[in-house]
């Protein structure tokens, strides 16, 4: 059984791995239930292109620290730190320039090529923003904010499937309230 698992799941991607080494014995509840968390898993591909939009994100988190130092902290940092705060800025607009060409190369493709693999990215996004809208965070105190962006980012996201865009960059507080949700729909650990 240990071998007959192990040529299963090496051609999964690393995520549905996991989950295939919950199977116990064929036939058994508990090996059902893992069956079907695999096969509910997302796809390689969408597991790429939300990575890739998280780079997209990360780099801009960079570049806007960057600014920030660069207007108010660059005339108190010495050489060092002023050639390592240049350095990685550099480095995030090389990959905020590289992850979007290619999310912007996938998403393309995938209108074409798989449809279905685009809407389940698209569908997840709406799924954790619309969860959150419905949760009693959504009308919380100081949540106005983020509410207003979590509706903008459905509409947003919504665009995707039609062709305007190729990813939302509003919503991002309200789709990583629930790590946990956003793994199960994006296959992506934050």
């Amino acid at each position: 059984m240990i071998v007959r698992r192990a040529r299963v799941t090496a051609a999964l991607p690393t995520a549905k791995r996991a989950h295939a080494s919950a199977i116990v014995t064929p036939g058994t509840r508990d090996s059902r239930a893992a069956r079907a968390s695999i096969a509910s898993m997302p796809s390689a591909r969408v597991i790429e292109l939300e990575t890739l939009r998280l780079r997209i994100i990360n780099a801009n988190a960079c570049l806007s620290s960057f600014d920030g130092w660069d207007r108010w902290g660059k005339s108190s940092s010495d050489a060092a730190q002023v050639e390592q705060m240049e350095s990685e800025a550099a480095a995030a607009q090389t990959d905020h320039t590289t992850a979007t060409a290619a999310l912007d190369a996938l998403v393309g493709k995938l209108r074409t090529e798989a449809p279905d693999e685009l809407a389940a990215w698209v569908a997840a996004h709406d799924a954790l923003l619309a969860g959150y809208l419905a949760s009693d965070e959504a009308r919380g105190p100081y949540s106005e904010s983020a509410a207003q962006s979590a509706t903008v980012a459905r509409a947003e996201w919504a665009e995707v499937i039609t062709g305007p865009r190729a990813c939302s960059d509003q919503g991002s507080y309200a789709e990583t309230r629930d790590k946990a949700k956003y793994r199960e729909l994006l296959g992506v650990d934050l």
